[in-house]
């Protein structure tokens, strides 16, 4: 028998650009080292779990200068400027592969592997779709989409992301498993989101 092999995909911005929203506590600089070390702790955590490969998707040089020549890990270019037709492109790329594709945002400080590894396992090794919503059930903070759904099932990442997935898996008749998972659902956007993980934090 085969074994599933799942791909992480995870997206992450330039970041000298990312957490705007903490903006108004913290500089430039603090929101750069705030986006990075959160970054590296989900990657730290991912490559613990039970994933092939790792495509990190990021159109920063500085980014694939760093992380692009770790052993499992690919940085791939972000064609579309756009993350939902990204994501479905890799989706389709990861299944050609025979991959089991999976994201995961950048920005989940909580992250665990053993959480990690508790979703894949929920997935039946790839053939259930799951979504884990954010703390709030509004977004969505990760997506398991087996090969044979790729075809079916777009990204709808954004406002309302969540009610957006299980809208779509209801009316195309896609079977969905969805819950949350504390360490994967709490992601840092808002200062209100580090007061929250702050109370969490080693």
């Amino acid at each position: 028998m085969v074994s599933t092999e799942f791909v992480a995909i995870i997206p992450i911005k330039k970041f000298v650009v990312a957490k705007s929203r903490l903006s108004p506590v913290f500089s430039n600089v603090q929101r750069k080292r705030i986006a990075r070390t959160v970054f590296e702790i989900v990657l730290k955590e991912v490559q613990k779990s039970g994933f092939k490969k790792v495509w990190i998707i990021s159109n920063d040089s500085l980014i694939k200068a760093k992380f692009g020549s770790i052993t499992g890990i690919e940085v791939l270019f972000d064609e579309h400027y756009d993350i939902n037709k990204t994501l479905q492109t890799k989706f389709k790329m990861a299944a050609l592969q025979s991959l089991v594709p999976v994201y995961l945002p950048a920005d989940l400080p909580l992250i665990t592997s053993a959480d990690i590894n508790k979703i894949l396992k929920k997935s039946s090794s790839g053939r259930n779709l799951v979504i884990i919503p954010d703390r709030k059930c509004i977004g969505t903070n990760c997506i398991v989409l087996p090969k044979h759904l790729v075809e079916d099932f777009t990204p709808l990442l954004g406002k309302l992301s969540y009610y957006s997935h299980l809208s779509q898996a209801k009316l195309n008749g896609l079977p969905i498993m969805a819950f949350e998972v504390f360490s994967v659902s709490n992601d840092l956007d808002t200062y209100e989101d580090l007061q929250i993980i702050r109370r969490y934090l080693k």
